[in-house]
């Protein structure tokens, strides 16, 4: 089994319907909504993300081989997702992204996929020249926090006007 990441092309059936299917598992969870994802959303969210000439999406995908005496079979299957945008700093005056989703699949989860989708993001940031990655998560999303501060996201403390949701962003 082998993981590879890489950026997204919506228009690509297989990446639109891995994303779609990640997605749709973090809506069900205690993270998301805690409910299926509704059909209107699964139906319009692909073409509202191309719509919008800013979308960044990396996908991270699980390539296994399976062996039986007489051939050889693989299989892949989309496990992970960053949907990012690209924004703009007036302070800066530079590109910055924003990681408006990172979801894991939950039997690929602890294995540092959620971390090499984030190190991915910050070097397409790096390379873009962007000034920030920035991004925002429930305060309850322990594991996230964890690999946020360890990535060394700065701000996610606990915001007093909104308890739900922390702010986080990472100075490049």
């Amino acid at each position: 089994m082998s993981i590879q990441i890489y950026k997204a092309n919506l228009q690509d059936p297989f990446d639109a319907r891995g994303m779609l299917d990640i997605l749709a598992g973090y809506h069900e969870s205690s993270m998301g909504n805690g409910c299926p994802l509704p059909k209107q959303v699964r139906d319009s969210v692909i073409d509202g993300i191309l719509a919008r000439n800013n979308h960044l999406v990396f996908l991270a995908v699980c390539k296994d081989e399976l062996n039986d005496s007489n051939n050889v079979e693989r299989s892949e299957r989309v496990v992970g997702m960053a949907v990012c945008f690209e924004n703009f700093s007036t302070f800066r005056a530079k590109p910055l992204i924003n990681v408006h989703d990172l979801a894991v699949h939950p039997d690929f989860q602890g294995q540092g996929i959620g971390q090499s989708l984030i190190e991915t993001v910050v070097a397409y940031a790096n390379s873009r020249h962007c000034c920030a990655v920035t991004l925002e998560v429930r305060k309850d999303n322990s594991n996230a926090l964890k690999l946020y501060r360890r990535l060394k996201f700065s701000g996610i403390e606990e915001d007093a006007a909104d308890e739900t949701m922390l702010f986080g962003k990472l100075v490049l």
